[in-house]
């Protein structure tokens, strides 16, 4: 490596330890906006769900599943967002979807959370549903 190569090297290497040691003493701090990386906290409850259907959706020649219609016992506030992971028979996530809520759900109202990739039906083994609340 050239000498002008060995000092682009220095000085990227500095600014990367200048920068995480800025950030550390940022979350340290408890700055306002900062946060760790991959941190944060939400409430998350059980959500109590007295129905799920499948939202189907013809693509060529074959039915299937581009999202997940839930009904909510008790209901839920604005601000919730409603979280579906679909999950294989080896539990791995094969397609997932949320939605934040506008207005409050009524309890006994339905609501469509559309899951991305469209999927087939016999693929999924399992749904796991999580609502983090405002």
């Amino acid at each position: 490596m050239d000498r002008f190569g060995r000092n682009i090297a220095y000085v990227l290497t500095v600014g990367l330890v200048v920068f995480i040691v800025s950030y550390a003493l940022a979350v340290a701090m408890n700055i306002s906006g900062v946060s760790f990386l991959g941190g944060g906290e939400a409430n998350v409850s059980t959500p109590n769900v007295t129905s799920v259907s499948w939202v189907f959706e013809r693509q060529g020649n074959r039915w299937v599943v581009v999202g997940v219609s839930l009904t909510f016992d008790g209901g839920l506030p604005a601000g919730s967002t409603i979280y579906v992971d679909l999950l294989n028979s080896n539990d791995e996530t094969i397609a997932y979807g949320s939605l934040t809520l506008s207005s409050n759900l009524p309890s006994g109202d339905s609501i469509t959370v559309n899951t991305s990739p469209a999927v087939r039906a016999q693929d999924i083994a399992k749904i796991a549903i999580s609502v983090a609340g405002p």
